[in-house]
């Protein structure tokens, strides 16, 4: 039979393809396909768990940030600073400060220590807390050029803080780090009040809310500075060199009235010292005064005395306390403890 020009003869049935053989080793390119194709197969899985931990650390990060847990080193000059009101009255004062100058002396030896908070808005960073050590980077910034001083660094808060929160956080650090008087306590209770984003109804309602973790008798005293200021605040030189006992005293005192003669008086005082001397002689003027609620004889005998901010005066068939301790936060259980404890006095010595 012929062959055909493909070398094929007509009939002839194809013959089976070998069987592999179990036992025989595979050849160079079968063995490096086999082990491209084990490789791409742990590549795979690897960038697969590799996608994962991305994803995880991602939403990690996401949460810390949401949570001002996260410390970034921002310029100096993203940071807005007078976006609050701050709790120093003398701002200007407070960068001159002997304390001023030993926080840029510890910068400039061992580098921020404690980081600022700010809040991220959609123009940059508005500051929180930590106004003194802003500044201090800028000062050291502007004195040495040193770049190391450009930056500082913050704990950002991502989420929309409400604007009375952030009050308060600022309130709660300052307050432990710096001794401020109850005039700039007063003064950042009045600010609280008139912003009208803080939603805050009135002085008295900002105190609750800044100070609350201070003692009722506290938040009393700041009350009582809050109506100091709103009464003469704007003939005071400088209401921080009044004392706690000396504007409780005045503000007592001003509930018999001779606050407008008294402002008179203070905005024609020489120095700060000769308002001291008006308001500590408002006062005594004021307890020398007869009361003119009396009449008679019966009414004229009194014991007056002081114990502390307080004022005691006894009459018969009363006893009066006047002190700046706001009594109607207190409990009834507590008031009713002190009565008795009161009574029982009186009942020891005779009286009761």
């Amino acid at each position: 039979m012929a062959k055909s020009k493909f070398d094929i003869t007509p009939g002839t049935a194809r013959r089976p393809a070998p069987k592999p053989d179990p036992d025989a080793k595979p050849g160079p390119m079968s063995a490096a396909i086999r082990e491209t194709a084990r490789a791409l197969d742990r590549s795979e899985e690897d960038l697969k768990q590799q996608r994962r931990r991305n994803a995880e650390e991602a939403r990690q990060w996401r949460d810390a940030m949401d949570a001002g847990l996260v410390l970034l080193r921002l310029p100096l000059d993203l940071i807005r600073a007078d976006d609050l009101a701050r709790d120093r009255s003398d701002l200007a004062g407070e960068l001159k400060s002997p304390e001023m100058e030993e926080l840029k002396q510890s910068i400039r030896a061992l580098g921020q220590k404690e980081p600022v908070t700010v809040q991220q808005d959609g123009s940059g960073y508005s500051l929180t807390s930590g106004w003194r050590r802003l500044n201090a980077l800028k000062m050291l910034l502007e004195e040495t050029g040193d770049p190391r001083f450009s930056l500082v660094t913050a704990k950002v808060e991502t989420q929309a803080t409400g604007r009375m929160d952030r009050y308060v956080d600022m309130v709660t650090e300052n307050v432990v780090r710096k001794n401020l008087s109850l005039s700039e306590l007063a003064g950042l209770a009045m600010a609280v009040a008139n912003d009208p984003e803080t939603g805050v109804a009135d002085a008295r309602a900002a105190v609750n809310r800044l100070y609350h973790a201070q003692s009722p008798a506290q938040r009393s005293y700041v009350n009582a500075f809050v109506r100091l200021l709103q009464d003469f605040g704007s003939v005071l030189i400088d209401p921080r060199e009044i004392s706690r006992d000396l504007g409780v005293q005045v503000v007592r005192a001003l509930e018999d009235g001779n606050a407008a003669a008294l402002r008179k008086g203070l905005a024609a005082a020489e120095g700060m010292e000769g308002q001291l001397r008006l308001l500590r002689d408002f006062i005594e003027r004021t307890d020398r005064a007869p009361d003119p609620r009396g009449s008679g004889r019966g009414s004229a005998v009194k014991t007056e005395f002081r114990m502390g901010a307080a004022k005691v005066t006894a009459r018969k068939g009363e006893v009066r306390i006047k002190s700046p301790v706001d009594y109607s936060e207190l409990s009834r259980d507590v008031l009713e403890e002190a009565c008795r404890a009161f009574e029982e006095v009186l009942r020891r010595n005779g009286r009761g």
